[in-house]
């Protein structure tokens, strides 16, 4: 037992993989460092390695295992040479920290040194490396928070910049000070409610109408005023409180959603955003369906965009969590594609519905033609791969037009609109709601209580959002055509614009045909809705289970309407 306490205690002082001092061991050995040489000028050193993230995925864990155990050699070497004078640790991953005298370290040096052992793992990629250096001259600063001094240095380092380090200033203490503010006051600013939803509207180029909203926060600090989302995201994101911001988001996004179906009020579905450290919330799948089954919601309401650093930093827990965020029903946004080196990788691997396109690329359009070249290419692909297309940052109607004419679905930006508050979204839906046609209104209803829900047109987008698909038919002579359909019905078919021009495409097998037939009949003799299954064709041509239920609603002109609900039964027969 003995042994192996001592064993134990041997353990938690070094890293097992590097060999290095462990994170709390390193903090105390270097307390006794600098308490033994207070006169001379010591610096503390963290360092990472550029895009290490990186030699993971094109080479595997065990390769960039590889790749820190050989620093490790390397370092572990240099600390022998120093004969105690400088002690290094593994803050985690490949993040490094040092305490050594002022002037031992010769950075360029000693990456050129690092690039050379490196190079003969035969790995074909350069390896790089970003300092920040702290200079201690506060005996009262405990070595922790001389380590949080150089991280904030490491920080603002521009990777494979000029200068591959940083020395912490009076500018980075102030910074480090106020993000210490931020994130103290962070959790009573979200019980004022001093967080506030926003939201962006993304318009289809082809109909001209909003087929959905994204959700943006923004913080009016009561002592601060607006801290804007580029200063507290990131600071979240690295201590971790992002996961309560984001479940806040996405609260009050259900929450607004079901307000607006009580109050009868137009609704499209609206997307949040999923932050890298969400994904290792365990239980992120069950907490978001607890969510809709809380405001009694059905998924395609809330939608969910996810960026590529979510991938990079464990690819396959992500596959595995977006799959079955898919298979509960929830509508998958891929954000800011193109804006790093594994958009094709995500794509590849991940079951995403829709591509948002970064914006620096229209950005870059006035300046350069590879710019609008690469979108029209994108467009192209995600046509091929039947993904639905999002152009973000859109400011102009030249863009507009040339987005529409290349095949671009939709478009968020400052030219359709500013993000919005609540309220003045609330009123913009009423606003912007597309007309229902006089056609439809003026069918001669049989039930009276479908012709109050089709007197208004704000009710009908409100109730046929309610349900996971529904559809308004005319059958004549024999001929069932389509004449209205709430955003479930594209989510169950895979059509992004939901149009009555016949395109060749039949959504019934032929087989089944006489099946539906049956059953509309019946529901027109009984005067009740009638309930059956039969196997229908997805868009893209595979074959699904489907189980309807049929409402007669009346005749016009010698043709008998319905509305037909539908929910797609193919997922739970093969599970």
């Amino acid at each position: 037992m003995k042994a192996d306490a001592i064993g134990q205690t041997e353990f938690a002082k070094y890293d097992g993989l590097t060999g290095l001092y462990s994170r709390q061991y390193f903090f105390a050995q270097a307390e006794k460092v600098l308490s033994t040489h207070q006169r001379k000028e010591y610096i503390v050193v963290c360092s990472n390695i550029v895009k290490f993230k990186l030699v993971n995925e094109l080479f595997g864990t065990s390769a960039g295992d590889y790749v820190l155990k050989t620093l490790g050699e390397v370092v572990r070497s240099w600390q022998r040479d120093s004969h105690g004078r400088d002690i290094f640790g593994r803050l985690h991953s490949d993040h490094f920290v040092g305490c050594l005298p002022l002037g031992r370290l010769h950075i360029r040096s000693f990456i050129e040194y690092c690039q050379a052992v490196l190079e003969k793992l035969d790995l074909n990629i350069n390896v790089n490396f970003t300092f920040g250096i702290y200079k201690v001259n506060d005996e009262n600063m405990t070595v922790k928070e001389m380590t949080d001094c150089a991280i904030v240095a490491l920080q603002s380092v521009t990777p494979n910049g000029i200068k591959p380090y940083a020395v912490y200033d009076n500018i980075m203490h102030d910074k480090m000070r106020r993000d210490q503010m931020l994130a103290a006051s962070m959790k009573n600013s979200l019980d004022r409610g001093e967080f506030q939803v926003f939201y962006q509207p993304m318009y289809d180029f082809s109909t001209k109408q909003i087929i959905r909203a994204e959700a943006l926060i923004r913080w009016f600090h009561h002592e601060l005023g607006t801290v804007h989302p580029n200063e507290f995201i990131p600071l979240f994101e690295r201590n971790g409180m992002i996961v309560a911001l984001d479940q806040y988001i996405w609260e009050a996004v259900c929450r607004y959603q079901r307000q607006c179906l009580d109050a009868m009020r137009s609704i499209v579905p609206v997307s949040v955003n999923v932050s890298r450290v969400d994904f290792y919330h365990q239980d992120i799948v069950e907490l978001l369906t607890i969510l809709l089954r809380k405001y009694d919601l059905p998924p395609h309401v809330l939608e969910l965009e996810v960026t590529e650093s979510a991938y990079m930093d464990d690819p396959r827990q992500m596959r595995v969590i977006l799959t079955q965020l898919k298979e509960v029903g929830f509508h998958i946004l891929m954000d800011d594609f193109g804006s790093g080196y594994s958009s094709l990788n995500m794509l590849m691997n991940l079951p995403v519905d829709t591509l948002k396109i970064d914006m620096l690329f229209i950005r870059q359009m006035d300046i350069s033609q590879r710019a609008g070249d690469i979108i029209g290419s994108i467009v192209q692909m995600a046509q091929w791969l039947n993904l639905e297309t999002v152009m973000e940052g859109v400011e102009t109607r030249e863009q507009s037009e040339y987005l529409k004419n290349i095949g671009c679905n939709a478009g968020q930006g400052y030219y359709f609109s500013k993000p919005i508050s609540e309220t003045d979204f609330f009123h913009f839906m009423d606003e912007y709601t597309p007309p229902v046609s006089e056609e439809i209104i003026n069918i001669d209803y049989n039930m009276s209580c479908y012709k109050t829900i089709m007197a208004y047109d704000r009710k009908i987008m409100a109730l046929l959002d309610l349900l996971n698909g529904m559809g308004l038919y005319e059958l004549k002579n024999s001929v069932l055509t389509l004449l209205w359909a709430n955003h479930g019905y594209a989510q169950i078919w895979g059509r992004h614009t939901l149009s009555t021009n016949n395109d060749g495409w039949n959504p019934i097998q032929p087989a089944d045909q006489i099946i539906v037939q049956q059953s509309l009949e019946q529901a027109k003799c009984k005067k009740r809705p009638v309930s059956f299954t039969y196997h229908s064709i997805h868009y893209d041509g595979h074959s699904m289970l489907m189980h309807a239920q049929a409402h007669y609603l009346g005749m016009r002109n010698n043709g008998d309407i319905y509305l037909i609900t539908f929910f797609d039964l193919t997922n739970c027969i093969r599970s």
